[in-house]
């Protein structure tokens, strides 16, 4: 997928018009030359924020892959620390009340219970049936 133009299509009529039909035009701070030269710087930071851009998404990435690391060295600490603190009830305590759940989990949404809605009472005109065992 190729990234988009640095330089807005209406910018790059103006170019395409100094360097064809107005090529020949000088005014004293402005030619093809310059607005070529200013194109260039463009697309020259463009390029370096690109780059940029790519170093950032590698830099998350491994950010990433070190905290879950961490967190899988965590939880192993912490099952070991668990078996340590048997026989100290407040140990025990405070480390029960650490959870090392996934981000991913503690940023979902909780879902709603639904409540189980009290049943209706039957009309006096309805009468059940008795069940019969199949057999």
């Amino acid at each position: 997928m190729s990234a988009p133009s640095s330089i807005p299509p209406r910018v790059e009529a103006v170019l395409a018009l100094f360097e064809a039909e107005l090529a020949t035009l000088q005014f004293p701070d402005l030619d093809r030359h310059s607005l070529a030269d200013c194109a260039e710087a463009v697309r020259a930071q463009a390029a370096e924020v690109e780059e940029a851009r790519s170093l950032l998404e590698a830099a998350r990435a491994t950010l990433e892959a070190r905290r879950a690391e961490l967190t899988a060295h965590a939880r192993k600490g912490l099952a070991y620390a668990r078996v340590f603190a048997r026989d100290d009830p407040a140990l025990l305590q405070r480390l029960d009340a650490i959870t090392l759940d996934d981000d991913s989990e503690q940023k979902k949404p909780k879902r709603r219970r639904r409540t189980r809605k009290e049943a209706e009472p039957q009309p006096d005109n309805v009468t059940e049936l008795p069940l019969r065992a199949a057999g």
